[in-house]
């Protein structure tokens, strides 16, 4: 179970998930406004909410839990083998597998430019978006 914290003092405008809503990764999950601005929150991972500690309205700490997040088995951040699918070959070419070791190495020697074009693989860009 992962936490929903508050990124910085505010009043919670509108909750749009109630407790035990299923969410993908990038669904909308509440309003806040601080500083006379309205602030988006969205769901970091797949997922079902667990709890809601604050009302619409509520002003809030930064840092403090706003809700509970139960992961999904395919977005938990330690779940094994993250690329264990073989990707589908093109006609006529070998099917791709990555190796966790090697793509592990490259994701933290080579600069985000490089990494970018480096990662012309399927595998390698499946790999690096459940990672980030």
């Amino acid at each position: 179970m992962t936490e929903i914290r508050s990124p910085l003092q505010a009043q919670i405008v509108q909750w749009h998930v109630q407790t035990g809503a299923s969410v993908r990764a990038g669904d909308l999950l509440l309003v806040v406004e601080a500083m006379k601005m309205e602030h988006e929150l969205r769901a970091e991972h797949d997922g079902v909410i667990g709890e809601l500690f604050y009302e619409d309205g509520a002003l809030v700490a930064e840092g403090e839990v706003l809700a509970t997040l139960k992961l999904m088995a395919h977005s938990r951040p330690d779940a094994p083998a993250l690329v264990d699918a073989v990707v589908a070959p093109a006609p006529g070419a070998a099917a791709l597998r990555a190796d966790p070791g090697e793509v592990a190495d490259l994701l933290w020697l080579a600069p985000d430019e490089v990494l970018l074009e480096r990662l012309a693989f399927p595998s390698l860009r499946a790999f690096w978006s459940l990672l980030f």
